[in-house]
């Protein structure tokens, strides 16, 4: 596979983790271009290996790096772009985790997607980002009673908040037993995210254009 062939394969999918990950759109494309650049400069060696977990563990080190510089204040609303065929209930859903999102503080935002979204321990989320263990495990304890109470997981208050109720539904393999409410909802609205990327001829234009290939 050449350069841009990857490139055009993968970069819908690592802008929507990226916006996943940051409370700032022009953040999150810089970091996916820088990226994609230092993988297009080193592509002779990347090529015959996984290319896309090398940008991606790229991209989370730049955002890491820019979250521990931000100063915490209450951004302005991240512009997302979502499919044609997303539905105004999944339109509120992402609006409603974004929002949720923006609301922790900036390394919690990173880690809390590490944890729920990727699904990756304590342990595997401090030696990829250079960190303690017991500094993240407190970082996910904080971020989970934040998200609960922002997504409406927990008491009276907004009950209803993700699309009318509580869904908790079953991860594959899981034999029906009950997933993480707070991991699918941020599954949900990375998918959503992804689809709208692919969708965004815009932005990917923005960042094939500084890469050069456009």
């Amino acid at each position: 596979m050449d350069f841009p062939v990857f490139f055009a394969q993968t970069c819908p999918g690592m802008l929507a983790r990226a916006l996943m990950l940051t409370h700032n759109r022009q953040d999150a494309e810089d970091a996916v271009q820088e990226a994609y650049a230092e993988a297009m400069r080193r592509w002779p060696e990347l090529a015959d290996r996984v290319p896309e977990d090398w940008v991606y563990q790229a991209v989370k080190r730049r955002l890491w790096a820019a979250a521990r510089r931000w100063r915490l204040h209450r951004p302005l609303e991240l512009v997302v772009s979502l499919p044609a065929r997303c539905s105004p209930e999944q339109a509120a859903e992402v609006r409603l985790v974004l929002d949720a999102l923006s609301r922790l503080p900036r390394k919690h935002r990173v880690i809390a997607y590490l944890h729920w979204a990727e699904g990756l321990t304590a342990h595997q989320i401090a030696a990829e980002l250079d960190t303690s263990e017991s500094a993240v495990t407190a970082m996910i304890g904080k971020a989970r009673i934040a998200l609960d109470s922002l997504l409406g997981l927990t008491g009276v208050r907004d009950r209803e908040a993700l699309t009318g109720k509580v869904r908790r539904v079953a991860l594959p393999g899981q034999q029906g037993e009950p997933g993480d409410a707070v991991a699918e909802a941020l599954r949900r609205a990375e998918n959503q995210l992804r689809a709208g990327a692919a969708e965004d001829a815009e932005a990917l234009a923005r960042i094939s254009g500084r890469l050069g290939l456009s």
